[in-house]
């Protein structure tokens, strides 16, 4: 998110960011039991395109596409994430049988994988060092927040 929001505005993140469903809503038609579609969900994917579609046709494109960019990555690990929590433990699915602990291990650490990338990709990486001796010692203090 840091990504886009420093190559776009912030209202662009969060229209783009709000027609994420559209894509789980495609990719959960593929489920054994997709989610029913009525007349209220219809409704309400029209009124999020049309507002998308508003928003987006007042831009300057090419001073947003990097950031238009990262928003798209990031939406689509994010619906991606979120359809595969959705299906793992549905009981047609065999449920996975791992603990809070697991799963909580399991996302950070798969959500590392494209963190890690962006950053290589930006060169941010090239940045650790100076940020980590800018902290000093409260770096471990902030490290030890995240332990549980």
């Amino acid at each position: 998110s840091i990504l886009s929001l420093k190559h776009a505005p912030m209202s662009l993140v969060i229209v783009m960011r709000s027609l994420s469903p559209l894509g789980a809503l495609a990719i959960e038609r593929l489920y054994p039991e997709p989610s029913r579609i009525n007349a209220a969900v219809v409704g309400s994917i029209l009124m999020m395109v049309a507002g998308g579609a508003m928003y987006v046709s007042q831009l300057e494109l090419r001073a947003n596409a990097l950031g238009m960019f990262w928003v798209t990555v990031i939406s689509i690990v994010a619906v991606g994430d979120r359809c595969v929590q959705r299906l793992l433990p549905a009981k047609d699915q065999q449920p996975v049988d791992i603990s809070k602990t697991g799963v909580t291990l399991i996302n950070n650490s798969l959500g590392a994988i494209p963190l890690l990338i962006a950053a290589y990709a930006t060169g941010e990486y090239q940045q650790l060092q100076a940020v980590v001796a800018r902290l000093g010692a409260s770096w471990t203090s902030c490290a030890s927040c995240c332990h549980a």
